[in-house]
Parts: C-alpha cells; sequence; structure tokens
C-alpha cells in the first residue's frame, strides 16, 4: 500500500516527465526500504532496496515513468551516454517559466537588448522581446534549477549602469551581444568582473575577425554563435549558410582550442524548421556544441494564451528532443559526415528558394 501510494504521489507531481532529474531519482531511492525493479535503457535490475540501486547505478539519469508492476515499484529511466545540450528559452513570464523548467530548461532569458536590433532586423519575422529588469527579480526567486540568463544591450553610454542594475537584480549569467571589438568585450568583463557568468554572443563579422584576440584575451565564461545577426553582418540570405560554409565549424575549432564552452544558434521542435531540427542537432554533436537557444517554433508562448496547452508542448517536445539526443551515442563518424553534406545540400535549396521568392515580391511591387 505504501508504495501504491508512493507511486501514485509521484505520478500526480508529474515527476516522470521531468528532466534532469538525478535528484529526484535519488531521494526517491531513499525512500524505497523494499523491494524495486528499475528498467535503464533496455536493461531490467531487481533491488532490495533504493539504496542498493541508487549505489549500482551511476551516471545521469532521468525519470521516463513510474508505476506498479505485480505489487512491486517499478522505475523506468533514461540513462544519458552523451551530455544533453543546454537549452536556452526567452519569456518574461513566470508561468510559462516555470513550466520550461520543470521539462529540462536549464535557462530562462530574459532579453533586454533594444538597442539596433529594430533597424538591423526590420521587417523580419524575429524575436523582439519587451522584457525589462523588474522581470529578472520577479522570475528569479522562483526558479529552483534553471539559471537566470539576461541579454544586456552592446556597449553604449549607459552600459555600466545597465550591467550593475542586471547584477543586482540576480542575473546568473549575462550575455553580452553585438560587440565589435576587443575593447568592448575587455570593457563588458571588467564591469561584470566576476559576480555572475558571462557569455559572448558573436553577431558580427567584426567580431570574428577579431576572436582570436578576444579568446587569448579571454575572462569570460562561455561564447554563443549568433547566426540571425551574423549573417545579416555577412549579407547573407539564410542563417544556417554560416552552418554550412564552414564559418560555424571554423569558429568552433577556434573555442575547442581554449576549451570554452560554445553554442550556436537555435533549434525548432523536432519534424520543423526550414532546415530539419534534427539535422542541426546533429550538427551540435559533431561540432562539440554543448548550447541552444530554443526557438519560437519550439513553444511560441505569445500566441498560445492557454497555460495548459503550453505546458503540454513543452513536454511532449523536450521529451522529443531528449531521447532523440540520447540517439547521439550510436551515430558513427560516417553518418556526421553524410549529415554534413546533407546540411549543405539542403541549405543550398532553401537559399535558392527564398532568393527566387524574392525575386517574384520584387516584380509584383514594381
Amino acid at each position: 500500500v505504501e508504495r501504491a501510494n508512493l507511486a501514485d504521489s509521484i505520478i500526480s507531481m508529474e515527476i516522470k516527465n521531468m528532466y534532469n532529474t538525478d535528484s529526484v531519482f535519488q531521494r526517491l531511492m531513499e525512500c524505497i526500504n523494499d523491494e524495486v525493479t528499475i528498467s535503464c535503457n533496455g536493461q531490467v535490475y531487481h533491488f532490495d532496496n533504493g539504496r542498493q540501486a541508487v549505489i549500482t547505478l551511476v551516471g545521469k539519469h532521468e525519470i521516463k515513468s513510474v508505476s506498479i508492476r505485480e505489487k512491486q515499484l517499478y522505475v523506468e529511466l533514461l540513462n544519458y551516454k552523451v551530455e544533453p545540450l543546454t537549452v536556452f528559452y526567452i519569456t518574461n513570464c513566470p508561468e510559462v517559466a516555470l513550466i520550461a523548467e520543470k521539462y529540462g530548461v536549464d535557462r530562462i532569458w530574459i532579453d533586454l537588448e533594444t538597442l539596433g536590433k529594430e533597424k538591423r532586423q526590420k521587417n523580419m519575422d524575429t524575436v523582439k522581446s519587451h522584457h525589462n529588469i523588474t522581470d529578472i527579480a520577479t522570475i528569479k526567486p522562483l526558479l529552483t534549477k534553471a539559471d537566470m540568463l539576461v541579454r544586456v544591450n552592446s556597449w553604449h553610454e549607459g552600459s555600466e549602469d545597465e550591467i550593475e542594475a542586471v547584477i543586482a537584480a540576480g542575473a546568473d549569467i549575462i550575455m553580452f551581444p553585438y560587440w565589435k571589438t576587443v575593447e568592448e568585450v575587455r570593457k563588458f568583463v571588467k564591469t561584470v568582473n566576476g559576480r555572475c557568468k558571462t557569455t559572448l554572443l558573436l553577431e558580427t563579422k567584426e567580431a570574428v575577425d577579431c576572436i582570436d584576440k578576444v579568446l587569448e584575451m579571454g575572462g569570460f565564461d562561455e561564447i554563443h554563435i549568433g547566426l540571425n545577426d551574423l549573417h545579416l553582418s555577412y549579407g547573407m540570405t539564410f542563417m544556417f549558410e554560416l552552418l554550412a560554409d564552414g564559418t560555424v565549424e571554423m569558429l568552433c575549432n577556434k573555442f575547442k582550442a581554449y576549451g570554452i564552452p560554445y553554442g550556436f544558434g537555435g533549434i525548432a521542435k523536432l519534424g520543423d524548421g526550414l532546415l530539419p531540427a534534427e539535422k542541426i542537432i546533429m550538427e551540435h554533436y559533431r561540432l562539440g556544441s554543448s548550447r541552444a537557444i530554443l526557438s519560437r517554433t519550439f513553444c511560441d508562448n505569445t500566441k498560445i494564451k492557454d497555460i495548459e496547452v503550453v505546458d503540454r508542448i513543452f513536454r511532449e517536445n523536450m521529451e522529443a528532443l531528449r531521447e532523440y539526443e540520447l540517439s547521439m551515442v550510436d551515430v558513427t563518424p560516417k553518418k556526421f559526415a553524410q549529415n554534413r553534406i546533407e546540411v549543405s545540400r539542403a541549405v543550398e535549396e532553401i537559399v535558392t528558394t527564398i532568393k527566387s521568392e524574392r525575386s517574384i515580391w520584387e516584380a509584383k511591387r514594381f
């Protein structure tokens, strides 16, 4: 009866749908003083008690389901043999932030960047947030696992005051965008002064030109390649041209040489995106990237107002993402190489289509 009540309690709390829950698994096992059966990646184990299970099953685990089978507690686990991507999601809605965290989003992103963005991305269907510093103070205390990531503006006269305010509001990580010089990065790093983590958002061709000097200077924690503004900086048609032409790979190799954690671009929900999300994820693993932004197609909470629908979408999409990541352990170098070729071909076709559609649109205007 106690096991049945415990399982029902766990299920009602939706622990079976939570991610990054190795600590939850350990706490669960501490409550089990009787026999327990655990399935992990197809292997079935029988233990006399939960403590024995924790000692035996080392590694990163996620609870997939909890049930009662033949009067015995049965726990199904996922065991990561590959490190899952650290994923970010932009929202200033507390309810959405908590849902995202519940299903394994690692960073809740408050976006304060406004300077120059409207001009750069005029007439483009891109994310232009209207967040403010009070959003940090509202959401940060609610988070128990996810980090609070805040993107500030590019360096300007008020940058020092802006960064001070963001740190005081509770940011765990500050993202510095649209920088063009080593001096701008130096000022940013000096202002933060180690009071929280820092990530550089590389999204200008000038930043690419001076990246060697920036890496040599150091002082920041990680770096992310912003494909949207970077492809505009180069006058390209489609942001993933930078992935297809080797620019992203070149930069990743530089970051890797300095031991700097890095990521690039964003990913849609599996099965979606002009360039399918699955192919982009494979490129993340081929290039050693460990970070990705969840795009609006993953869950566009600006259009979906029903919070229960948002909850369902996050649960389904995060589950699909994490299970797909597990399959990366079986991808051979040959498959990764083939995927790279397919990405290049797909990008070429997409660029051709976009240019053709633009030509037709321009012709109709005149």
